[in-house]
């Protein structure tokens, strides 16, 4: 039989297995399966087991007659040497927005070709479509005992499935083609042995993405992304290697994993509004929507070929003709009359630098060290395609460690940025904010952490802000520990805050510093220096083992205050400023104190223009993220400009979907009107 063929018959079998299994998204329906109190860590983990082999029974009665094999929810057809199609379901529950827990269903196909399966090289393709359907609950036993979305019936590709969806719902589709060439490692070996095996490895990749989220009155919000991707990655593994082909999959060992990669990402996403009451609008959505979701569509782009960044463009241009001209012609009317409402257009250029090193050791004990650069350059276009460029540098250093799958499992984030605006020639102009991220995810939190937790942040951020905070009572834990507990904190300073700063000297910053280094309690950030010799260096550490900071942060302690007055100077040339930041963000002491640091450095009267902090604690059985903000209940539009090229920047270089694009910080989701307003602060 032709591959092709059964290529489509399989994944039409895939998608239209679960056309029996309907489910109602009503806001009272989701409601009535929610309760927000009374569950014992014993229910959960219950309610968790019973959701995941309800799903799996399901998936595997459908596909029981069918050639597709299912084995951990995992479908798979081999075609051949080096030809097959994958397909996986995924279910989770994660804490969202304000005191929201989201339900996340995921569906995806691959279908894979090596196109030299015998040789020592490899060329392969990867095709992919993945959709991700997310709807938000008041507590995480509503997530977790949620219908799943059928993944036939509840795509929205017309204008009345979208009508039928729930309030925030959202709906993304993702269709990325990649083909890599790289060498081949073979399993098969004459003897038992510690290998060392670089691999080096190109790709280019062209995705075509939609995502979808529900409005009230029949209101939707629909982005479209044309993205292109190239890059290149080199790996080197000590890897054990023994006789036997399935003890080599089943059983890894690598003591020594090293990773370095270089990718460049071009992309063009519209952010638009549709009015689904209105019949054009509803043809202009399903002009742009249908086309990508139609499922002959999907099938026969799965047998294509690479597209050109011009093609996609083309295409999505093509496409999206209705919904600019009915934009263009309802600019000026009031805002119930608008039919088609665009948002935005952003081009991105992005350029990513990442480099790891780790371990991993029978898939159970798995220690990752991962430091990645990203610069973007991002434009933003009006109504009336005028522009405005910015450039983003951001740095990140992620530690993720596996011990069993159990306790030891840890995950800790830090990323810092910076955004520069640039004149009418694209050269750089001014900084204009910065911000700090940090996460600590997947962690085990005690009693005594969070109440250490409290204790800290009230020491080293103003009074006006850490009087916001909303921390767990930890007698209210229902145990001695908060498990797969996510603390999250990020900040970002506006250009009121650099102005604000701009008179602030060295002598300022170092006197602050130390004041803060006081403050901070217990502090384990290894001293940096200049210095080669090892009695200095022992000297420096046994200082900080005595908390004699002072003299264990010397080096910190002169060239922070340096580096940051340069960046707040703007006497000083725009490069010079740049390079500075670039010091500072690889200072370990700055990673950890810096945001704190700038936070005190401003004016108590100008801090609530100056920046936005966020805290967000949540964890498994903690009903409720608990989440504080400042300003507190404040109009933020100073503040959006940052954090949307943020968002923008991340799904880019991770394809994360952020539902704060969508929902505001209580939960509900952003109106016309506030979206109107935040994205006008954000195109000037």
């Amino acid at each position: 039989m032709n591959k092709s063929l059964i290529l489509s018959t399989a994944l039409i079998q895939l998608l239209t297995a679960s056309r029996g299994w309907t489910q109602t998204t009503s806001a009272a329906t989701k409601s009535s399966i929610e309760q927000t109190a009374g569950y014992t860590e014993v229910d959960y983990e219950k309610a968790e087991v019973e959701a995941r082999e309800t799903w799996l029974k399901y998936i595997t009665e459908k596909l029981k007659d069918s050639k597709i094999n299912v084995s951990a929810s995992i479908p798979l057809i081999e075609f051949g040497s080096g030809t097959s199609l994958k397909g996986r379901y995924q279910n989770k529950s994660v804490p969202s927005v304000a005191n929201l827990y989201s339900g996340i269903d995921i569906w995806s196909l691959d279908f894979d070709t090596d196109y030299f399966p015998k040789s020592s090289a490899a060329i392969t393709s990867n095709f992919k479509r993945e959709v991700t359907f997310i709807q938000q609950f008041n507590s995480r036993m509503g997530a977790i005992k949620r219908l799943p979305y059928n993944p036939y019936t509840k795509i929205p590709n017309t204008a009345e499935r979208a009508k039928n969806l729930a309030i925030s719902d959202y709906f993304a589709f993702r269709a990325p083609l990649t083909v890599a060439i790289g060498n081949r490692i073979d399993d098969v070996v004459d003897d038992t042995t510690l290998k060392s095996l670089p691999i080096i490895s190109a790709f280019i990749s062209s995705e075509m993405d939609v995502q979808i989220f529900k409005m009230e009155n029949n209101h939707v919000r629909v982005r479209a992304i044309a993205l292109s991707e190239k890059g290149a990655k080199a790996s080197f593994e000590l890897i054990l290697i023994t006789p036997h082909l399935i003890i080599n999959r089943l059983f890894k060992v690598n003591p020594l994993e090293i990773e370095a990669s270089n990718n460049h990402a071009k992309s063009l996403t519209f952010d638009y509004i549709f009015d689904l009451n209105d019949t054009d609008a509803a043809r202009a959505y399903e002009q742009l929507v249908g086309q990508r979701l139609n499922v002959k569509e999907i099938v026969k782009s799965l047998v294509g070929v690479p597209t050109s960044n011009a093609k996609l463009l083309a295409e999505l241009k093509k496409e999206l003709e209705a919904a600019n001209d009915l934009a263009a012609t309802d600019e000026n009317k009031d805002l119930a009359s608008r039919r088609v409402i665009r948002l935005a257009k952003i081009q991105n250029e992005s350029s990513q630098d990442s480099f790891s090193i780790g371990t991993n050791i029978l898939r159970l004990v798995k220690f990752t060290a991962l430091n990645r650069t990203s610069e973007s350059n991002i434009t933003l276009f009006d109504i009336k395609d005028g522009q405005q460029d910015y450039f983003v540098k951001t740095f990140t250093e992620e530690r993720k460690r596996r011990i069993f799958n159990w306790k030891g499992n840890r995950k800790i984030l830090r990323n810092s940025g910076i955004i520069v605006s640039k004149d009418g020639s694209k050269e750089m102009n001014d900084i204009i904010g910065l911000h700090t991220i940090i996460l600590n995810d997947n962690i085990n939190v005690t009693q005594g952490d969070l109440k250490a937790l409290a204790d800290r942040l009230s020491r080293i951020l103003p009074k006006e802000v850490a009087s916001t905070l909303s921390i767990p009572n930890a007698k209210n834990l229902s145990g001695e520990e908060l498990r797969n507990a996510h603390v999250t904190q990020s900040l970002s300073f506006n250009a009121d805050a650099l102005e604000n700063l701009k008179t602030i000297t060295y002598h300022n910053i170092k006197t602050e510093l130390e004041l803060l280094m006081d403050q901070m309690g217990d502090i384990d950030i290894r001293p940096m220096g200049d210095v080669s010799e090892a009695n200095e260096k022992s000297a420096r550490l046994q200082y900080l083992v005595d908390r004699n900071y002072k003299m264990a942060y010397s080096h910190e302690l002169h060239y922070i205050p340096l580096y940051l007055a340069t960046v707040l100077n703007k006497n000083e040339r725009i490069e010079t400023r740049m390079e500075s930041y670039d010091k500072l963000a690889n200072l370990d002491l700055y990673k950890e104190l810096g945001a704190a640091l700038l936070m005190r450095l401003i004016p108590v009267s100008k801090l609530k223009e100056s920046f936005s902090f966020k805290l967000e604690i949540s964890g498994r059985y903690l009903e409720r993220v608990y989440t504080s903000t400042y300003p507190a209940n404040a109009d933020l539009t100073k503040h959006n400009l940052f954090n949307r090229i943020l968002q923008e920047n991340d799904y880019v270089n991770d394809r994360s979907q952020n539902l704060r694009m969508f929902l505001r910080d209580d939960g509900a989701p952003f109106s016309s009107k506030e979206l109107l307003v935040r994205f006008k602060s954000v195109s000037k």
